[in-house]
């Protein structure tokens, strides 16, 4: 976070690729949409379009949340075993080169 915080991209990249391609720019979507439901009020207008069409609904917001923090925890598992491989050539770029 001191490399991003500091304008060095390339450094942030170097240390933590996971946060800066996938936790930051998923950070502001989730608050630009929580921004937007605050702005606006209740349920986005295309929830509302799609139940009254009769679409299918879509699961419970309890069941969707939980399934989104099994992928994270998944993707954060990969990610961390994958770049602390050092056998494997293809994932070399992963780690950090800071020592």
């Amino acid at each position: 976070m001191h490399s991003l915080a500091h304008g060095d991209l390339v450094g942030a990249l170097d240390h933590n690729a996971l946060v800066v391609l996938v936790v930051l720019p998923a950070a502001v979507i989730v608050w630009a949409l929580w921004v937007r439901r605050a702005w606006v009020g209740g349920s986005s207008a295309t929830d509302s379009t799609l139940l009254s069409a009769g679409a299918t609904p879509q699961p419970e917001a309890g069941e969707r949340n939980r399934r989104l923090v099994f992928a994270a925890a998944v993707l954060v598992v990969a990610f961390t075993v994958a770049r602390n491989i050092d056998t494997v050539q293809w994932f070399s770029w992963l780690g950090s080169s800071a020592s």
